[in-house]
């Protein structure tokens, strides 16, 4: 359970996670959704349990709530299990339904598609195979999808790797040429076809939580918002079990959206990015931004990045 303000993030202080919020604070917002609830005569609540709960602050205008419970209704036997977003108008003592605002927890049949671009590093392809298969054997999600765009690999098959392993959604997209991490994240988002699907950009040299997939499907919003988690980056030498490091503020390199709205802001600027990488993370964001789209953002506890050696990278001997 997470229960924390997103926007109280002190970005200098980068060795913090994601502040908690205060057992008084939890205890308000649970009180105005059950005097909301109660308001419902067929929804008398006898019970309720907070599993998760977020709040984006907005000082001008108030706070937008992401709660989940558990509530045993007077009258039946079984409990239910609520996960909406709530907005609390600045000054007002209403907790509102933000019906505009909205992902449907009933629906886990959303597609993710998880989109990287690489070139050579085997040891690194097999590690974000493993990561992904970690995340599917423990989830039984059948609705993501790992697209792998390969420029030429020479160390191993990318392809036999996914064979080998347990994953039944997976797509190997050849391309030819210099490397181009933007050129490569597009070509895995213009594979996608379905506007209903969820199209998140990653990075091989990551672990990511086996919750990851189902955060992804709480933070995307279709027409409204993206999703930019920051991850902790280890220092040379530690691993996740003897971990030292610092929560990776600036980058936007994992970053997600529905694919109409990938459509919308027409992806990545391939003139300016073509074999060079660096700088198309910010490019992406004032890209969403501009086209009206929210970015939501917070240190995702179990997001790591791995220190590497940038020698051989893409391919290219002389970076180091």
């Amino acid at each position: 359970t997470w229960l924390f303000n997103h926007k109280k993030v002190n970005n200098k202080k980068v060795n913090e996670g994601n502040l908690l919020l205060s057992q008084e604070r939890v205890d308000d917002v649970l009180n105005l959704y059950r005097r909301a609830l109660n308001r419902n005569k067929l929804y008398r609540s006898e019970k309720m349990h907070v599993r998760h709960l977020e709040e984006n602050n907005n000082w001008n205008s108030g706070s937008r709530f992401l709660l989940e419970l558990s509530i045993k209704l007077q009258g039946k036997e079984e409990e239910i299990h609520t996960s909406e977003y709530t907005y609390l108008p600045k000054g007002s003592e209403q907790l509102c339904h933000t019906s505009n605002f909205q992902w449907n927890p009933d629906n886990d049949k959303v597609d993710v598609y998880l989109v990287v671009s690489l070139k050579n590093l085997g040891s690194w392809v097999r590690h974000l195979i493993y990561n992904v298969e970690d995340i599917y054997n423990a989830t039984g999600d059948e609705n993501f999808e790992l697209v792998i765009v390969d420029y030429g690999s020479e160390d191993l098959s990318v392809e036999k790797e996914l064979y080998d392993s347990s994953l039944k959604r997976w797509k190997v997209i050849t391309k030819t040429g210099g490397f181009s991490r933007s050129g490569g994240l597009q070509a895995g988002i213009n594979y996608v076809t379905n506007p209903n699907s969820i199209v998140m950009t990653i990075d091989m040299h990551l672990t990511m939580p086996v919750g990851f997939v189902e955060y992804i499907r709480r933070h995307v919003i279709k027409g409204k918002m993206g999703y930019a988690p920051m991850f902790f980056r280890l220092r040379p030498g530690f691993t996740q079990i003897h971990y030292n490091g610092f929560w990776e503020t600036l980058t936007y390199g994992i970053f997600g959206l529905y694919k109409s709205d990938w459509t919308t802001m027409k992806g990545f600027n391939l003139k300016k990015y073509t074999t060079k990488w660096g700088g198309e993370d910010w490019d992406i964001l004032d890209k969403a931004l501009a086209a009206g789209f929210e970015m939501f953002r917070l240190r995702h506890v179990g997001l790591v990045h791995y220190h590497h050696t940038k020698a051989g990278m893409w391919g290219n001997k002389r970076r180091r």
